[in-house]
């Protein structure tokens, strides 16, 4: 990916506020080439570890650096790679044995490090024209096509994880990166000089209510997730309104939310704001502490806060982040499917009526910008 391009860009609409820095591994010491098998192979687990403590050692050098800038501006870490890409080269017990010998959990290496993660989808998925092998991409278009999609099943339950097909050029693709970089911080630039974002229809996602919960053996790879969200009250929002108790008490144009995620007994913790400007609706999203969630989760005591709890499947359809959530208090109960609106529901999937933007299912009803 050509990160240069991303952060210069991404830094161009307030170069005195914004500080991009591309952190590259390069692929001199990236996996490329390796391929595991354990029953010829039995060192190569430990090669997958080391990966993962590389990846770790060189990505804090950089989040040092950003803590220690003295220019008070917000700065912009891009990453090549990241802690999770190696465990798509061992099987799941291997993975887990990792964790456990280091003293890692998935929320910790996946969701707590990173706040937004990006998978373009190879060449060899849908673009196989544009597939060549070279010096340093020595897989065939069949092994290709397996690690892309092992690769993307590895941040598969990341809370910010956008999936970047091939239905475009790969400029295009380019822009649609710095689009979905630029949704996350909030930000209404998307690129500057020649790279000018293309005119064309945005997608969202769909929101539609289920007639009842699919069976769990249809998903295939899934994560699941245990999610709270409470509604807080926020002044620079000024989104109480106690007398509209059907909208959560809370305005049509701007939403705070404080979650707390939890993936067996691994919680993590974010405080994310919702914003719904004229053309688009922008998340902007923050991980933060359990002390830090505790100390602002005591501001829902003021009687204006909603606080309700959901349980969410995600899982990849066509190659894009799906999610079934199911509501698990109150006389909601109910399964609420998130999906990109250009594909199909899937087959084992029954669908009731759309239901996107319905406020009685906030925030799964919410239709949001995908790139």
């Amino acid at each position: 990916m050509r990160l240069s391009f991303v952060c210069k860009d991404l830094v161009g609409e307030k170069p005195r506020l914004w500080r991009g820095l591309g952190h590259i591994l390069k692929r001199k010491i990236g996996w490329e080439g390796l391929i595991y098998n354990p029953s010829n192979n039995p060192q190569s687990l430990g090669v997958v570890e080391n990966f993962v403590k590389t990846i770790v050692q060189l990505e804090n050098t950089f989040f040092d650096y950003a803590e220690a800038d003295a220019t008070n501006r917000n700065i912009l870490i891009v990453c090549d790679r990241g802690a999770m890409d190696p465990s798509a080269f061992c099987s799941a017990e291997e993975w887990s044995f990792i964790l456990t010998k280091n003293g890692w959990d998935m929320s910790q290496l996946r969701d707590a490090r990173y706040d937004h993660v990006i998978h373009m989808t190879s060449f060899a998925n849908g673009a196989e024209l544009s597939y060549h092998t070279t010096a340093v991409r020595r897989e065939e278009l069949h092994l290709a096509r397996e690690r892309d999609a092992a690769a993307a099943k590895a941040w598969l339950g990341h809370p910010c994880h956008d999936v970047l097909d091939n239905s475009t050029g790969f400029e295009y693709k380019l822009q649609r990166v710095l689009k979905s970089i630029t949704l996350r911080v909030g930000s209404k630039h998307f690129c500057t000089g020649q790279h000018t974002i293309l005119g064309g229809h945005l997608l969202k996602t769909r929101a539609f209510l289920l007639v009842s919960p699919p069976d769990r053996n249809k998903f295939g790879h899934y994560r699941d997730f245990e999610v709270q969200h409470n509604f807080l009250p926020d002044a620079s929002c000024s989104n109480v309104h106690a007398e509209d108790p059907g909208h959560y008490g809370i305005r049509s144009d701007c939403w705070t939310i404080l979650c707390k995620r939890r993936e067996a007994d691994q919680p993590g913790h974010s405080y994310t704001i919702l914003k719904r400007l004229p053309d688009e609706l922008v998340t902007i999203s923050q991980r933060i502490t359990s002390h830090q969630h505790s100390l602002l989760a005591g501001r829902s005591g003021g009687g204006h806060a909603h606080s309700v709890t959901w349980k969410e499947r995600h899982f990849l359809h066509s190659g894009h982040v799906t999610i079934v959530a199911y509501n698990i208090q109150g006389s909601l109960a109910t399964a609420i499917l998130r999906i990109r609106e250009d594909l199909v529901v899937p087959a084992f999937l029954t669908v009731s009526h759309d239901m996107t933007g319905d406020p009685a299912y906030f925030p799964y009803s919410l239709p949001d910008v995908v790139p």
